[in-house]
């Protein structure tokens, strides 16, 4: 989330921060580009709503390349190839459908 708060721009705002904010946006993306923008402003100008997604993406970005070095280091495998067998008692469940 960005706002702008007294002419400054600010990432993830207090609630009473966003009371007074003259521009109100949550950006979603991830760390190459914006993929969804929500939001609200009053009569802003298009050169500080581009610096505000450009502030958000920044922000995206670096919670983005913390979460992949989480991954990394912490992480699990995703997938297993091949197929999970079937859970016990289920195969009789299975077998009337043929």
């Amino acid at each position: 989330r960005v706002a702008q708060v007294d002419g400054a721009l600010v990432v993830n705002p207090s609630p009473e921060q966003l009371r007074g904010a003259t521009l109100d946006l949550v950006v979603a993306g991830t760390k190459e580009a914006v993929m969804m923008v929500e939001g609200s402003g009053d009569f802003v100008p298009e050169e500080t709503l581009v610096e505000a997604l450009e502030v958000g993406l920044g922000a995206i970005a670096t919670i983005a390349s913390a979460i992949e070095d989480w991954a990394e280091r912490i992480g699990q495998p995703t997938h297993a190839p091949g197929f999970l067998p079937p859970a016990a008692g289920v195969a009789p469940y299975l077998d009337a459908f043929e």
